[in-house]
């Protein structure tokens, strides 16, 4: 067994969890991709195109972009971080500059038995033209745009993926690390 610092859902701090090493681990990582516009901060916002009932995740709903490692991703989850870029939006590496993955990990699926379900996620600045057009190549997703984090939280819970609020809520304790003048 190992402990793991994991937000629980509906819980405002961190406690620790025992993760299984025992049950297959699907580790989820997600791209805050941001921009500073008139001095918000705004994150490129995806919606999903398809119902997958493991997470809890319903058509319709908003979040960051979203990609699972994969066998060939190995333990570099820029790795990820990319191909998320690539699969959900559109954009190629060289578009964004990557502050790298946040070291803490959230374990926000209690009920799933079958797997350990871990969420990651890591922080980027979109360094392109924000006016252009988004297109999610892979189709799991559609491109809904730039919005400022209260924003994007200011939506109702039923139309936010579960990961959001917690990575979003952890992402705003790094801003002042990330855009300090």
């Amino acid at each position: 067994m190992t402990v793991t610092k994991a937000m629980q859902p509906g819980c405002g701090h961190w406690k620790p969890l025992f993760a299984d090493e025992k049950k297959p681990v699907i580790t989820g990582v997600g791209l805050v991709l941001c921009t500073l516009y008139f001095g918000s901060i705004r994150v490129l916002v995806t919606e999903e195109t398809k119902d997958k009932p493991l997470i809890r995740k319903k058509k319709g709903m908003r979040s960051i972009p979203f990609e699972t490692i994969e066998a060939r991703d190995g333990d570099n989850l820029v790795s990820v971080m990319e191909r998320c870029a690539h699969e959900e939006l559109g954009i190629e590496s060289w578009e964004m500059r990557i502050f790298g993955a946040v070291p803490e990990s959230f374990r926000l699926f209690p009920e799933v038995t079958e797997y350990d379900i871990v969420t990651r996620y890591g922080i980027a600045e979109y360094l392109g033209d924000e006016q252009r057009r988004f297109v999610a190549p892979a189709g799991d997703t559609r491109v809904v745009g730039w919005m400022t984090i209260d924003q994007l939280l200011g939506l109702p819970p039923s139309e936010l993926r579960v990961e959001t609020r917690p990575v979003m809520e952890h992402f705003i304790g790094y801003l002042p690390k990330l855009f300090r003048s």
